[in-house]
């Protein structure tokens, strides 16, 4: 393990500095807004494709009868929401797993960055990327 964070510390910060800046925002907003703020305009209509796909067993945005078949969304987030809503029975772990999942960009847009410029570019040009909100 120390190997590991001696060979990967600058991806292991990049990851935790833009996890920690997405929550303390995450925060930040709930304490304004409430929590709930993450969970309107299209999250209803994720919520809506969701419940149809658990409890109908059908991909659909509507949330009346007939539950008409749709693709104006695509099926991935909707699949990925469905697992943590399975799971949890709540949409609120989504904001806490995605922010942990869009936080893993930081350190692949510096290895990405790595490789098609120089370290000394590479690096600031992550942490601008890892504080933007």
């Amino acid at each position: 393990m120390n190997q590991f964070y001696k060979e990967h510390k600058k991806e292991i910060f990049l990851f935790l500095l833009m996890l920690v800046l997405e929550l303390a925002m995450i925060f930040a907003i709930s304490l304004r807004s409430e929590i709930s703020i993450y969970l309107r305009n299209d999250a209803n209509e994720f919520m809506n494709a969701v419940n149809n796909l658990v409890y109908r067993h059908i991909f659909s945005l509507d949330n009346i009868s007939p539950f008409l078949p749709d693709n104006f969304r695509t099926p991935g987030y909707t699949l990925f929401l469905s697992a943590i809503f399975l799971v949890f029975s709540s949409f609120k772990p989504a904001i806490f797993i995605g922010a942990a999942i869009f936080a893993l960009s930081a350190p692949l847009a510096y290895l990405i960055g790595k490789e098609i410029f120089q370290e000394r570019i590479a690096f600031p040009a992550a942490i601008l990327f890892a504080i933007e909100p």
